[in-house]
């Protein structure tokens, strides 16, 4: 009797000590999830592995190695192991991966003394492809020849090729031209000696319109002689041409003959603005006297005479 009542004391012990079904329930199906969710974890890790590049080229990097190892291995058996084979097993060595820089499968076959006499066609494209290895394997100098000297073609003569002539019509053209330019010379280098002996008659003149008249003559003599002058400035000279130098002494006249006109022309912009130039000659007589030579000539006017003679194209 007392064997019972224990029995039920521990049997009402572990009832109030036991969860609730619902617990209970829930932690079994919690238990469930995670063991599942192991076994999906574990089925998953290789692919996440394979998948990741850095392990990938690992992967790679250590089975190129070890293939090129087994290659290395079994050609080296295949060398020492007999003197007479075919090309079948040469091609199988190659077609591996390895590849040795500057040499082909014929030609290290070929190279060998003791390759088969029976394997004629093998041996005739090992000699065809000969050539092409041993440009290979050289220092490149086959593909990039090195040109030939200079002097081996010329006999060392090293000077810039003559430039042609300019065409013979088209320098009589340009000789025309300064012709025509070079006659114009002599009737403005006439006007300009007018102008300067006109100066010396009217510069002390009361006449204020004709002091005028004489600086507007000198202004219009000037203006032409700054458009010849650009004239011949812009003129092509062919290359190489017979009247260059003609072609600069004409450019020097006109040069000439418009700083003489300058000159002047200061000194009359200066003499008409004067009511009664006599009083004030040595202002306008100042541009004169500052280009005027020991001589007593205009020193742009002398220079006109002594190139004048020698300019003629």
């Amino acid at each position: 009797m007392r064997f019972f009542h224990q029995k039920g004391l521990l049997a009402r012990r572990s009832y109030r000590a036991s969860l609730p079904p619902t617990l209970m329930g829930l932690a079994t199906f919690s238990l469930v999830l995670v063991l599942f969710g192991g076994v999906v974890y574990a089925a998953a890790v290789p692919a996440l592995i394979v998948q990741n590049p850095v392990i990938q080229s690992v992967v790679e990097s250590v089975t190129a190695s070890r293939d090129e190892s087994a290659d290395a291995a079994d050609s080296s058996s295949q060398s020492s192991g007999s003197k007479s084979f075919s090309s079948g097993p040469v091609a199988s060595s190659n077609s591996g991966g390895v590849s040795f820089p500057g040499v082909s499968p014929l030609a290290a076959s070929s190279d060998n003394p003791d390759i088969s006499s029976d394997s004629s066609n093998e041996e005739e494209s090992s000699s065809t492809e000969e050539p092409q290895d041993n440009s290979e394997s050289g220092d490149g100098g086959s593909q990039n020849p090195v040109p030939p000297s200079d002097g081996g073609s010329d006999g060392g003569n090293s000077q810039p090729p003559v430039q042609p002539g300019p065409d013979a019509d088209e320098d009589a053209s340009f000789r025309d031209v300064l012709v025509g330019y070079y006659n114009n010379l002599a009737p403005h280098a006439q006007t300009v000696s007018n102008l300067y002996a006109q100066f010396n008659s009217n510069c002390l003149s009361t006449d204020s319109d004709l002091r005028m008249s004489c600086f507007s003559e000198v202004n219009t003599e000037f203006n032409a002689l700054m458009a010849l002058g650009i004239e011949v400035q812009n003129l092509a000279v062919p290359n190489g041409s017979a009247y260059a130098q003609k072609y600069e002494g004409i450019n020097t006249l006109y040069s000439d003959l418009t700083s003489a006109t300058a000159v002047l022309r200061r000194a009359w912009i200066i003499n008409v603005s004067m009511e009664n130039p006599s009083e004030h000659q040595a202002d306008f007589m100042a541009p004169i006297l500052e280009n005027t030579g020991p001589d007593g000539k205009i020193i742009p006017l002398s220079d006109f005479e002594q190139r004048y003679p020698g300019a003629r194209p």
